[in-house]
């Protein structure tokens, strides 16, 4: 659980996972892994630990219509805000 940094390193990190769902998806594999999933709507949800900071805000709102574009869902929450 990382915090949200002026470096925005968590963002790059969230970057590659969001796109390694996306390639599992995109590929066939979640298919070959979990057969039944294929009436099931996918959709990358992000658990937040810490309330995400004005780049991770921004971030969100670009990634989501991405994500929604390739057919799929994107939806995020802060978990708890310590």
């Amino acid at each position: 659980h990382l915090e949200w940094d002026s470096n925005n390193e968590k963002l790059l990190i969230l970057q590659a996972k969001i796109n390694n769902y996306l390639s599992f998806v995109e590929s066939g594999q979640l298919l070959d892994e979990y057969p039944s999933s294929e009436s099931h709507e996918v959709r990358i949800h992000l658990h937040c630990m810490h309330r995400p900071n004005e780049e991770g805000l921004k971030f969100f709102t670009l990634v989501a219509p991405v994500i929604e574009g390739a057919g799929f869902k994107f939806t995020w929450e802060v978990h708890n805000d310590n």
